[in-house]
């Protein structure tokens, strides 16, 4: 995906999103380090962004604790649709394609 400074609009810049999202099985921390590892190694010269994808049960006091480092940004399923899906139903520029499929 490619991203827009507002401060420097004519430049754009590339972030790498990775989502390990976890619905039965728990969040394994040595998985995490291997994915965190690898795109340290593979994308050093680029932003990206880890996140997991868990149900609350599995989320712990912290990022660091819940997925053995603080570089992974975690969110539960009920985040996802209060932080993320509800507010685009609002969005008046939101895909009539779209919405149904948010909404459902």
């Amino acid at each position: 995906m490619n991203i827009v400074d507002e401060h420097q609009p004519s430049g754009e810049k590339k972030l790498i999103l990775a989502i390990e999202q976890k619905v039965y099985a728990r969040v394994d921390v040595n998985q995490c380090n291997k994915y965190l590892r690898k795109f340290e190694e593979t994308f050093q010269d680029e932003t990206f962004l880890l996140v997991g994808l868990v149900p609350k049960s599995q989320m712990k006091d912290s990022n660091e604790s819940t997925f053995g480092s603080s570089k992974w940004i975690g969110i539960d399923y009920q985040q996802l649709v209060d932080i993320v899906l509800m507010p685009c139903l609002e969005n008046p520029d939101l895909n009539t394609h779209a919405k149904p499929i948010i909404s459902i």
